[in-house]
């Protein structure tokens, strides 16, 4: 069928309904991006073709690779050819698991347990432009953003993250890390050098 037809395409993943209930089995099916840069873009919605893919499955996992040039690749790469890889998930029934970062080295991947992925950001994500240029937008959203993402990234549970870590990443003081978590209030809390997420 057409992957860009919503219809045709949930009659497919219907059949993978049909085969999870007379097996008892899972399935578990791979699909690739759409043309161009994808880091604009919610890991669910990166998928080719009808927003169905986005939609039917109970949990994704999409890899995205990241954006490093060739002075990060010297320092920090252990071949020329290795790539910075980033995996995310959109799980239904459970929470989202913390963003994990891998290298590409081929032909494995291996896991960057040094955290030195943890700063670059996907490749054809806006906030690329604003780090290679030095400047940072000062609109409530983006910092927003910015800060959803310090916190994932430095959160092992979804729930709470350390002031210091989330500074790190943003590179600014705690101090400021306390005055987003005030800005933000509605969704942040602080105490005793933790930032925890509100349900």
């Amino acid at each position: 069928g057409d992957e860009n037809n919503a219809s045709e395409m949930g009659a497919f993943c219907n059949q993978f309904d049909k085969i999870c209930n007379e097996t008892g089995c899972s399935t578990i099916y791979c699909h690739h991006h759409s043309k161009g840069a994808q880091g604009f873009k919610k890991a669910m919605d990166r998928a080719s073709g009808s927003g169905v893919f986005a939609r039917d499955p109970d949990a994704q996992l999409d890899m995205i690779q990241l954006e490093t040039d060739s002075e990060f690749i010297n320092n920090y790469a252990d071949n020329q050819s290795d790539t910075a890889w980033r995996l995310e998930c959109s799980l239904r029934e459970f929470p989202n698991f913390k963003p994990r970062n891998f290298w590409f080295k081929y032909p494995i991947h291996v896991l960057d347990d040094a955290d030195t992925l943890n700063k670059l950001y996907s490749e054809g994500d806006p906030k690329n432009n604003l780090s290679k240029s030095g400047k940072r937008s000062q609109t409530p959203e983006t910092r927003k953003e910015e800060f959803d993402r310090a916190f994932d990234i430095n959160s092992d549970d979804g729930k709470t993250a350390l002031q210091s870590d989330i500074a790190e990443f943003l590179g600014v003081s705690t101090r400021t890390v306390r005055d987003r978590v005030k800005e933000f209030s509605d969704e942040y809390s602080t105490e005793k050098g933790s930032v925890s997420r509100k349900k």
